[in-house]
This record gives C-alpha cells, structure tokens and sequence, in this order.
C-alpha cells in the first residue's frame, strides 16, 4: 500500500551542514570473507576477491546497520555492491523485506531485477 504521508525535514535524520562529504580513508581491502557467509559470497566471488575501497569504508553501515544509507560516488564506483549487501542485511533479518530500486532508466532497473532474482533466490522470492 503506498502512503501519501510527505515526510517532514525534522523526520530526517540527516546532516544539517548542506556540505558534509566522508574523506574516503586508507584502509586495507575488506576479503569477501568479511561477508562470514559461504553462500554470500557466492554471490560476489565471480567480480571480485576483495571489495574496493569505497565498499570497504562503508560496509559495516550496509551489512551490519539497520540504519538507512544514502551513498554518493562517482559512476562505476561499486554503489551497486553497496546495495547488494544492504539486500543481504535485510533479508538475513527477514523474509518479509521489500527493495525498492530506483535507476534512472527502465531498462537498467530491469536488468538489475533479472540479475537479482537469480543471485538472491536462495534467500527471498522476489
């Protein structure tokens, strides 16, 4: 069911200095063994051995958070890895989570459902 409920700016909990950006740190690569799950990196082991440096910055606020993430970085940064291991957290949690997707093209969101619903079958139906 969708809400028409406009959400307030108190109601987000956000930054109030509008130029607030995270100095991207020098930490050493994050292995997929992080992941703690044979299964879950699966899912990943055909891309990659280690995940990129933004992934490693951000992955405890992904995979182990339950607090919502909103990522800026550059194209072909590694945000859709990002958004893979927040799908994990959730469904880890839950089998009656919902992801909503949004790309700026039909066909790009298409395409990620297609490719998600085979890599997450085991976890949810989407």
């Amino acid at each position: 069911m969708l809400s028409t409920k406009s959400l307030e700016l108190s109601e987000i909990d956000a930054p109030q200095d509008e130029d607030v950006k995270n100095e991207l740190l020098n930490l050493y690569p994050l292995p997929l063994s992080a992941l703690k799950n044979k299964e879950y990196e699966s899912i990943f082991n055909k891309e990659f051995q280690y995940f990129n440096p933004i992934q490693t910055q951000i992955f405890f606020s992904a995979y182990n958070s339950d607090k919502n993430l909103l990522v800026g970085a550059p194209i072909a940064s590694g945000k859709t890895t990002i958004t893979k291991l927040a799908i994990l957290r959730l469904f880890s949690k839950t089998s009656e989570g919902k992801v909503i997707y949004i790309a700026p093209l039909k066909s790009l969101s298409k395409e990620k459902v297609k490719d998600w619903k085979a890599k997450f079958e085991f976890m949810k139906k989407m």
